[in-house]
């Protein structure tokens, strides 16, 4: 049926898709557009407030480093016992819950296709292409201001901050 409604948005989203396949044809019935055109339109939608939009960038190596010792204090805290849990509770495993990072690796290594190290190793590969994709997408969001910080400051937000400040200040004085 999507590639009837919005050939686009079906070979964007490919046959296995299910979730935003079903997603693109809510949109289609409700807007009567398809998906593809609205968001070739606007793909970030118009601001509902008056906001000040900053962006954060950090050096990507020690971005990734972060990143991989973040998964590392995930499954050492208790993640693979969480998603035992959930299973033992009656949570099915196509749960969308299980399809986020370190959920999916996870329940890879409770099937016993995967070691533990493996999971860990893949949620981190996973984590780093999802951080790169997420600053690709945000990177073409218009009135962006964008600050480079680095975590090893004592105060590695002040001049984003600063910044924030004085754009609101301006503009209750607008």
């Amino acid at each position: 049926m999507l590639e009837r409604v919005d050939p686009e948005a079906a070979r964007r989203l490919g046959p296995n898709d299910r979730q935003r396949g079903d997603r693109a044809l809510e949109v289609f019935f409700t807007a009567r557009r398809g998906i593809s055109d609205l968001i070739r339109e606007s793909p970030f939608g118009p601001d509902r407030y008056r906001s000040v939009k900053i962006g954060l960038g950090m050096e990507r190596e020690i971005l990734y480093r972060r990143i991989d010792d973040r998964v590392v204090r995930f499954f050492a805290s208790g993640l693979v016992e969480e998603v035992r849990e959930l299973l033992a509770a009656g949570c099915p495993e196509s749960a969308n819950a299980f399809k986020a990072l370190g959920y999916k690796e996870t329940l890879r290594h409770l099937r016993g296709e995967i070691t533990l190290e493996d999971a860990i190793a893949l949620t981190q590969r996973n984590t780093r292409r999802y951080a790169k994709r997420q600053w690709t997408w945000f990177r073409k969001e218009g009135g962006v201001a964008w600050f480079d910080v680095d975590p090893s400051r004592d105060d590695p937000f002040k001049e984003p901050l600063a910044y924030a400040g004085l754009k609101l200040a301006h503009r209750e004085n607008d």
